[in-house]
């Protein structure tokens, strides 16, 4: 029981690792464009 508690939260911590490496990429990408705008 206690190894799938421990599986389940693994999952759960690599889904948040990979959310925050994408919404970190999309920020950059976001703020690139703007700066990208501005320049024009």
């Amino acid at each position: 029981m206690q190894e799938i508690l421990l599986k389940h939260g693994l999952g759960y911590f690599l889904f948040d690792f990979v959310l925050a490496e994408y919404s970190y990429k999309f920020l950059i990408l976001v703020v690139d464009l703007l700066i990208k705008i501005n320049s024009l």
